[in-house]
């Protein structure tokens, strides 16, 4: 096959999976790729996958690690009231379940936090002018001063983490990863009370019927 016709299909699947991508973050990609001997499929090696899943754990466990000595150090209530608060200045008034739901957390974990919170003056609670019945909540002053000091030390743990990787490689590891936290954020709310086996059956499926329809509608240059 002629290189250019080759590059230009390369770049054409590239952007299918990637449809914001600029040309800088296709050259990475491409050279990576090409230098580590892998292929375009998404089908990869069991052995890799778990090796990766090792890899994200170990990250997760020093992440978690760094998370409470910081938070020990901070003046937030309790550990977890940077992620409440955080959810809450991104998205504005919002009811209870659907803070929880974003945190990915137990019912009752999620409810004991926003009491606290609410109590300790962090969070606003009001009624739902849409619902009578309902409550909504928003950050209080004190939870809007309070952020700085947990992006501080959000900003200071991400160094800690990946502080020895270049630019290049942050972006590469996020533009890799891209479609793999967008997929499993969604999936890890639609699969919430679902038992694991059924679960992992309707990813499988779900994602068989995707790749082939993508593979049906690539086109060929």
């Amino acid at each position: 096959m002629n290189t250019l016709v080759k590059l230009v299909n390369e770049w054409d699947a590239y952007t299918q999976q990637h449809s914001a991508a600029t040309i800088e973050d296709f050259c990475r990609f491409y050279l990576v790729k090409n230098h580590s001997g892998n292929s375009t499929t998404k089908e990869s090696c069991p052995e890799d996958q778990s090796r990766l899943v090792k890899s994200i754990a170990m990250l997760m466990a020093s992440f978690n690690l760094y998370y409470r000595a910081a938070m020990e150090e901070s003046s937030f209530p309790f550990p977890e009231a940077f992620y409440f608060l955080n959810v809450l200045k991104k998205n504005g008034k919002m009811k209870k379940t659907a803070l929880i739901g974003m945190l990915h957390m137990e019912y009752t974990t999620g409810m004991e936090g926003i009491r606290k919170l609410t109590e300790a003056g962090y969070i606003i609670e009001e009624t739902d002018e849409t619902d009578k019945r309902a409550k909504i909540i928003s950050l209080s002053q004190r939870g809007e001063e309070a952020l700085p000091e947990g992006y501080t030390y959000m900003s200071k743990i991400a160094h800690i983490l990946f502080g020895i990787m270049t630019e290049n490689a942050i972006k590469l590891c996020l533009q890799l990863l891209e479609d793999v936290v967008e997929q499993n954020a969604i999936l890890s709310t639609e699969f919430k009370n679902t038992g694991f086996e059924e679960m992992y059956q309707q990813i499988q499926k779900t994602r068989s019927i995707s790749g082939d329809t993508k593979q049906s509608a690539r086109k060929v240059v």
